[in-house]
Order: C-alpha cells, then sequence, then structure tokens
C-alpha cells in the first residue's frame, strides 16, 4: 500500500503514557504504545546514534515496512468492524474483530524482533486506510490488502533468508500462515454472497459470528 499519514501518524499525533497503555485491552496495543514512549517522548525519529543495529539492515527495514502494514490494518479493521456492529451483522463484527486483534498481535511480534535486534521500531508511519462503503466492499478491499500483505511477507522471508536471520523467518513464515487464514476467510464470504446473494448473506450476519 502506498504510504501516507494516518491515525498515529506525525509527531503532533498524541503518545499515549505507560499508564493509559496498561488500560488498553489487549497487550498488542499496549506495546505498541510502550514502543511510541519509547521511541521519544514527541513521537520523533532516532537519531543515528540511538538507531545503532546488531540486526541487518536490509531485514530491519523490512521488519518495519512490514510493521507499518500491520498498524494501518489494525486501524481499517477495527473501523471495519464497528461498521458491521453498528449496521447489526454481529457475526461480521465478531470476525473482523478478530482479525484486528490477528494484526495487533503481528505488530507486537514485530516490534519485539525489530528492538531484539537492537533497531528502531517506527510506528508512526501508517499508510492511507481503505474504508468500505458496504459489506462487499468491506470484505473484497480487506481481502486484497491481505494478498497484498502476503506478498509483502513473502519478499521479507526471502530477505531474512539471504541474511541467514532464521528466527526472522519463522517468525514472518507463522504470521504468513496466519494472512494466509484472512485471505481464506475473505473468499469464503465472498463465494456465499455469489451463491445466496447478498440479502440472504446478511441475514445470516445477524448473531453468532462470521465462519
Amino acid at each position: 500500500m502506498p504510504s501516507g499519514a494516518v491515525g498515529l501518524a506525525g509527531p503532533d499525533a498524541p503518545v499515549p503514557s505507560w499508564a493509559g497503555a496498561r488500560r488498553l485491552a489487549s497487550p498488542a496495543l499496549a506495546t505498541v504504545a510502550r514502543c511510541l514512549q519509547w521511541i521519544s517522548p514527541h513521537g520523533t525519529p532516532l537519531t543515528d546514534a540511538e538507531a545503532e543495529m546488531k540486526g541487518d539492515k536490509k531485514v530491519l527495514t523490512v521488519l518495519n515496512e512490514l510493521l507499518a502494514d500491520e498498524l494501518t490494518a489494525i486501524s481499517q479493521y477495527m473501523v471495519h468492524s464497528e461498521m458491521c456492529e453498528n449496521w447489526g451483522y454481529e457475526k461480521l463484527h465478531k470476525a473482523i474483530e478478530g482479525q484486528a486483534v490477528d494484526e495487533m498481535h503481528h505488530a507486537e511480534w514485530l516490534i519485539q524482533r525489530i528492538i531484539f535486534l537492537e533497531g528502531a521500531p517506527v510506528v508512526s508511519k501508517l499508510h492511507p486506510i481503505r474504508i468500505g462503503k458496504d459489506v462487499p466492499a468491506i470484505i473484497g478491499t480487506d481481502q486484497e490488502d491481505e494478498v497484498g500483505a502476503i506478498k509483502a511477507y513473502n519478499a521479507g522471508i526471502r530477505v531474512a533468508r539471504e541474511a541467514a536471520d532464521q528466527s526472522t523467518v519463522d517468525l514472518l513464515t507463522k504470521i504468513l500462515k496466519m494472512e494466509e487464514g484472512h485471505v481464506d476467510w475473505a473468499e469464503a464470504q465472498r463465494d456465499q454472497i455469489a451463491q445466496m446473494e447478498l440479502p440472504n448473506y446478511l441475514v445470516n450476519q445477524v448473531g453468532g459470528a462470521a465462519s
């Protein structure tokens, strides 16, 4: 996805305090908040000296690019989930909310890996969020982004292999499999819409969780 400033992006964006992060429902979001505070009190980039690292530079660049994708996906999926809840489609709300939580964990794991490699997690960069205007657009947009994520993770795995960083390969492979699961889910929803037509599909989304 193209780069841009959305949500947390920008030096003027609010930086969550650790006390505030402790109140967040997701430990993954708390990790993001801690790193926002760790980078600097104002969200400004680290200096070259602060950014000294023991990890391969290409690997760290890839990890930060993937982190930007995940942070963007969190916001996009949360908006889509709440839209579905507002429309009364509880199954879709729960399913997309679950995917947002998955992306939070992905961001958490990427941040942990970047810090372990003594790099600087860049949490102030987000891509433009693409919001669907209706259920088919929500499912289609999220599926397109997941397909893009699969390509990005496969590319990242190749970079990590070239750097002989097996631990990063293992992590990216773990996340890749989860992203493939998101694509499979979206494909199943689109197949159901095609087979039973949208009005019938939407009736089935009231209550429970979409499968």
